[in-house]
């Protein structure tokens, strides 16, 4: 786990370590507070094994089902839309 802190800059830095090539335009005080990313991958290990997923296959065919489902009712007419009491409610105080 990386414990130093990054921002917006940081991938500029990590570039400029993996590349060489300097970036200009980063303050030497931001050089100074934030990291370049390289503490968060571990370039003195191994690479670790792809992750597995689980199968989505069971997913995708309820998913499917849903085509099966009945449509949605429209609700019976005449539909009549709320109106806004009319006045103005009283203060308090």
């Amino acid at each position: 786990m990386a414990t130093e802190r990054f921002d917006h800059t940081s991938v500029l830095r990590f570039l400029e370590w993996f590349t060489g090539v300097e970036e200009p335009n980063i303050s030497p005080w931001r050089r100074r507070t934030f990291g370049d990313l390289t503490s968060a991958l571990r370039f003195d290990q191994p690479a670790a094994a792809a992750a597995t997923f689980p199968g989505v296959d069971a997913e995708l065919a309820r998913a499917d089902l849903t085509d099966l489902l009945p449509r949605p009712v429209v609700p019976a007419s005449p539909q009549i839309l709320p109106v806004q009491a009319p006045g103005t409610k009283p203060q308090v105080p």
